[in-house]
């Protein structure tokens, strides 16, 4: 019995070995830095140690298996470490373009071939998944190809949001129209996780992004992936400022603020939308009844002043909404400073009476 569970012992460890390492990536700690035109990255995870260092622009032949070319005499190193074994290879590329490959086991310099192409074929495998060393070359290779959903596709294998970010940055280089436009903020939305990375990615390229319905459409759908107010105020705020967005894109808009949950960044979006958009009813009664999820006096009153100065009359119904988000406000002040602006409309006399009581 003690023999069982001692080889039990030994498959679970050996398993746990082979999982970890089985992904070059599934790292603990990883690291980039660029310095003087080298970059370099790092990643170490509990059995191994991996760096990447390069400069220039680094070509990978068509199956990826291989370094084809390196600009600007650059070159370009790979190193690992594992379980106490040392692997590198260097590649350096001179005036003309000509590639010098060396591999080197430990501290002896081996040959190249075989086991050093096979070695780097494996290591480009993950490589190219997790850096944008190559990454020009390849969505350029994809591209044309299979277009647009050829190079998402690839992006979908990809590992890392960053690295996800610069593929499509080099995709929109291409001449896409309305529906691939539309097809890539979809995509973007649904594959980036990081709300930084996302946020950027839409808020940097807005301008091609919000051009047409189908894709201000997309740019809303994508800003609703984003969990952090923050991010997520700041891509709205920039959808209602950059664009003439209709009033059925305002309301998809408006579902999406429902999940957030801080009264500054949730008051930035319906100011800016009630200051620099003309509301229909519907969308402005909206705004009035989530208004009521503002716990803050402060700014629960910026956003119903705001909607009193949108237009110089509202309707009996967004007033009537107006008048019981007011009960919730506890400060004398502010509510007073919503009172002043309640006056100056028309009033039914059970709305006199409900302001009076206000006072």
């Amino acid at each position: 019995m003690l023999r069982i569970h001692f080889l039990s012992l030994l498959l679970i460890i050996s398993f746990t070995i082979s999982t970890s390492t089985s992904n070059l990536f599934a790292q603990s700690n990883y690291s980039y830095e660029i310095n003087n035109g080298k970059s370099k990255i790092k990643i170490k995870t509990p059995f191994t140690s991996f760096e990447v260092e390069f400069e220039g622009e680094i070509t990978l032949s068509d199956d990826d298996s291989d370094i084809v070319a390196i600009s600007n005499a650059g070159y370009i190193e790979i190193q690992k470490k594992a379980f106490g074994n040392k692997r590198r290879i260097v590649i350096d590329a001179n005036r003309n373009g000509e590639l010098t490959k060396k591999y080197y086991v430990g501290r002896r310099e081996t040959a190249f071939t075989p086991e050093g192409k096979k070695w780097l074929a494996e290591m480009l495998e993950e490589i190219v998944r997790t850096t944008t060393i190559g990454a020009e070359g390849r969505v350029n290779r994809f591209y044309k190809k299979g277009g647009v959903d050829a190079v998402i596709d690839e992006i979908e294998d990809l590992e890392s949001d960053n690295v996800m970010v610069h593929y499509y940055d080099l995709l929109l280089e291409k001449d896409i129209n309305e529906e691939e436009m539309a097809t890539i903020i979809n995509s973007a939305g649904d594959e980036i996780e990081s709300d930084h990375y996302l946020s950027n990615l839409l808020r940097d390229n807005r301008r091609s992004f919000m051009k047409n319905d189908k894709t201000i459409d997309a740019f809303i759908n994508a800003a609703g992936s984003i969990s952090s107010d923050h991010y997520v105020s700041e891509v709205l705020r920039d959808a209602i400022s950059s664009s003439d967005i209709n009033q059925r894109q305002i309301e998809m808009l408006l579902e999406i603020t429902d999940d957030i949950s801080s009264d500054h960044y949730i008051t930035e979006v319906f100011t800016t939308l009630l200051d620099e958009r003309d509301l229909d009813n519907a969308n402005l009664k909206k705004i009035l009844e989530l208004s009521n999820s503002i716990q803050s006096d402060h700014y629960k009153s910026e956003v119903l002043k705001e909607a009193l100065d949108s237009r110089d009359e509202l309707d009996e119904q967004s007033l009537a909404i107006l008048l019981n988000a007011m009960e919730d406000v506890g400060s004398d002040h502010y509510a007073s400073e919503i009172i002043k602006e309640v006056k100056n409309q028309r009033l039914t006399d059970p709305m006199v009476a409900q302001v009076i009581a206000f006072s």
